[in-house]
């Protein structure tokens, strides 16, 4: 996901040193693209039960038979993050609701919480991450609206409700939260768009986007959020200059790649076109 390692970007040009934390890792692909952006002198904490899924009174008995049909091993997961990155994080084999007996209060900058999607478990990884957390520090929530997960979406939001969890942004599959300021990392995200109105949505773009959250779904909607929407109703939607029109959007070898790549069948825009405001032939 752009916002995934858009997020780790930020803290690193804008923020001290901090521990990365995963809550639960699958096979590795969202633990690759934390590791991208560990730097010298930060620790990665990596926590799943991994082999003992089937067996651990923590785990949740759905999970359990789900898991039955996955290879999640710590071999395999081992096995995937060193293709990429020469040393394994520090790595916990255990409940991740454990995670405060190994990572210090208030130290880390970022948890990414994909583990058990019961309402108990996000609830207690959600304390977790709270406590861990340094002020202004960044929490993903995976799956926090998936049909299936309907007692992660509950906790989440019981967080957001109840107890100072602010969203900063949001995806289909996560969300982006601090119990500090989201203004600083919001005011970042629409900075590119309004920085460069020409900008556009890559092939990058979206091979981040897959690298952190798996796969595009078939007949899934690729919308580009570039916060153009709050232009609407003014000269500034358009940003016509006399010459041509300034606003981003989709690359045409983005395009490409999603038909030729994926299973997405459409593609959506928060400005006037699919193509971006200066295109000479307005290809999408």
């Amino acid at each position: 996901q752009a916002a995934f390692a858009w997020v780790l970007q930020f803290q690193n040009r804008t923020q001290p040193e901090g521990g990365l934390v995963e809550l639960g890792v699958f096979k590795g692909k969202s633990a690759v693209v934390m590791g991208n952006h560990l730097r010298p002198g930060e620790v990665f904490t990596a926590c799943d039960l991994f082999d003992d899924i089937e067996t651990d009174a923590a785990a949740d008995p759905n999970e359990q038979r789900f898991f039955k049909t996955q290879s999640l091993t710590q071999a395999e997961f081992e096995r995937n993050y060193l293709a990429f990155h020469r040393e394994l994080p520090r790595i916990v084999r255990g409940p991740t609701g454990t995670i405060t007996r190994h990572v210090a209060p208030r130290s880390a900058r970022f948890v990414h919480i994909d583990a058990g999607h019961t309402y108990p478990l996000v609830r207690e990884d959600t304390a977790s991450a709270r406590a861990i957390l340094r002020e202004g520090g960044v929490v993903v929530f995976d799956d926090y609206r998936k049909a299936g997960a309907m007692g992660c979406a509950a906790a989440v939001w019981e967080a957001v409700l109840n107890e100072g969890l602010r969203p900063i942004a949001n995806t289909d599959f996560k969300l982006y939260a601090t119990w500090g300021d989201p203004e600083p990392y919001q005011r970042d995200i629409a900075a590119r768009a309004a920085e460069d109105a020409d900008t556009t949505v890559t092939p990058d773009d979206l091979r981040a986007w897959i690298a952190a959250n798996g796969d595009i779904p078939d007949n899934a909607c690729v919308a580009m959020h570039s916060g153009w929407g709050a232009k609407v109703e003014t000269d500034g939607f358009r940003n016509f200059d006399g010459e041509m029109q300034h606003y981003p959007g989709f690359h045409v070898e983005a395009a490409q790649m999603l038909m030729e790549e994926t299973g997405a069948s459409s593609i959506a825009v928060d400005t006037l076109s699919l193509d971006h405001g200066p295109s000479a032939d307005q290809s999408l």
